[in-house]
């Protein structure tokens, strides 16, 4: 009867030990610069949901938003080491390891964020493609295992801007990358290079007065306070890579890989869509909460922006960028004719 009990004791014991949950046999760490409720965001857990349903939880995503593990311009320094595995980030971003590559961030190059991302995933487009061997050449730690559109990036401040003279003597967020910069300065402003992370404080404290943003993270992450005016400038498609370790992504098995690339080529597009589709709808909410649109109605010169930019583009990267914005023209030419 001793026996009896104790087997029973015991056998009672075993059931309530916790046991421990499965464990992944790969682990992402994939930060990027910002909210969770941001259409980034939401395209990064849309990737870490998929990933690990094709794995069967074999692999796991942790996310680290809002710039948690550092800055945007440390993004892909982390990424390139190895220290987390994915990230993403802008195109200009890429410059510091392929000048090239800030070349995709460029005004004016595209007339739509769809148009952007039907070059980028075109399987005949050779853009990405140059990219990567440039930068798996420089021995620079990263792939891009899939571009990501978004929006047409505004101008936002705290007065009504019309043409580059009224931003002359105006201190205007740049991202902190040579390609955004040149775009600032082209405008007419003074650049003041911010980290995404502290753009919010940056314009509350008036150090600076302007910035420019896509509609939903203006919307989403509030940078509307403190600003009075929305220019519709259009002047970048925005978008960029999404980033992986060379050599972790090197290690994967090749259904690995796929499972990363469909992943996140699924979620990119599913950012896209929604980024259009809220884009779309923002306009009265950013009306309703006192913002003023300023389009070519209101006597927005585009024409005049653009004539701008694209001559301080000239002057500061010269033959850099040529190639591949040479690229670009032949391929919206050939591949996007319809």
């Amino acid at each position: 009867m001793k026996n009896f009990w104790k087997t029973t004791v015991a056998i009672a014991a075993l059931l309530a030990t916790p046991v421990a949950p499965f464990a992944a046999d790969v682990t992402i760490k994939y930060a990027h610069p910002t909210s969770n409720n941001s259409t980034g965001g939401r395209m990064v857990n849309q990737f870490k949901n998929q990933l690990e349903e094709l794995s069967g939880g074999t692999i796991e995503v942790k996310i680290f938003p809002d710039g948690q593990l550092g800055k945007l311009s440390e993004m892909n320094e982390l990424v390139a080491s190895g220290t987390i595995q994915m990230s993403h980030n802008t195109w200009g971003s890429l410059s510091v390891f392929l000048p090239a590559a800030g070349a995709l961030d460029s005004p004016y190059i595209f007339s739509d964020p769809q148009q952007r991302q039907d070059l980028l995933t075109n399987p005949k487009s050779e853009v990405v493609n140059s990219i990567n061997a440039g930068l798996s050449e420089n021995g620079s730690g990263l792939t891009v295992v899939a571009p990501y559109g978004a929006s047409a990036r505004q101008v936002t401040c705290n007065r009504q801007v019309l043409s580059p003279s009224d931003l002359e003597g105006v201190k205007f967020r740049a991202i902190p990358f040579p390609v955004f910069i040149a775009t600032v300065k082209g405008m007419g402003a003074i650049p003041v290079p911010i980290e995404y992370s502290e753009l919010t404080t940056a314009l509350a404290t008036g150090l600076v007065d302007c910035q420019e943003n896509p509609l939903t993270n203006i919307f989403n992450d509030k940078l509307y306070e403190n600003q009075s005016h929305i220019m519709m400038t259009n002047h970048i498609i925005s978008g960029g890579p999404i980033l992986v370790n060379s050599d972790f992504m090197a290690g994967l098995s090749e259904e690995q890989q796929g499972w990363i690339r469909t992943a996140a080529a699924d979620a990119a597009n599913a950012q896209l869509a929604e980024a259009t589709q809220v884009s779309a709808d923002l306009t009265k909410k950013l009306e309703d909460l006192g913002l003023t649109f300023v389009t070519t109605d209101d006597g927005l010169q585009i024409d005049e922006f653009s004539e701008r930019v694209a001559g301080e583009m000239a002057a500061e990267f010269g033959d850099k960028y040529e190639p591949i914005l040479k690229l670009i023209s032949e391929e919206k030419a050939s591949l996007l004719q319809n």
